[in-house]
């Protein structure tokens, strides 16, 4: 059985947050299921979402900046959404 994962560990993952999964998915970004009322995202779409150049995803592009000058941690940015 393939792995489902949480909107928190999605968001985790990427280091985003929940909100930026939930617009993810309700563009049709990011491919879930639901499992009851809740939704899940299985293993084989964000391998997907995270492949480079995969056309048929139109994944956006996650580019992170590790600190600002001052040593704080910046926002992820995302490219081509």
């Amino acid at each position: 059985m393939e792995k489902l994962y949480t909107i928190n560990e999605v968001a985790a993952r990427f280091g985003v947050s929940r909100p930026t999964v939930y617009d993810w998915m309700n563009r049709g970004l990011l491919p879930y299921v639901y499992v009851g009322l809740r939704r899940r995202v299985r293993e084989s779409a964000l391998h997907a979402f995270l492949r480079p150049g995969n056309e048929d995803t139109q994944a956006p592009k996650i580019i992170r900046s590790s600190k600002d000058p001052q040593g704080n941690s910046k926002p992820a940015m995302l490219v081509g959404t």
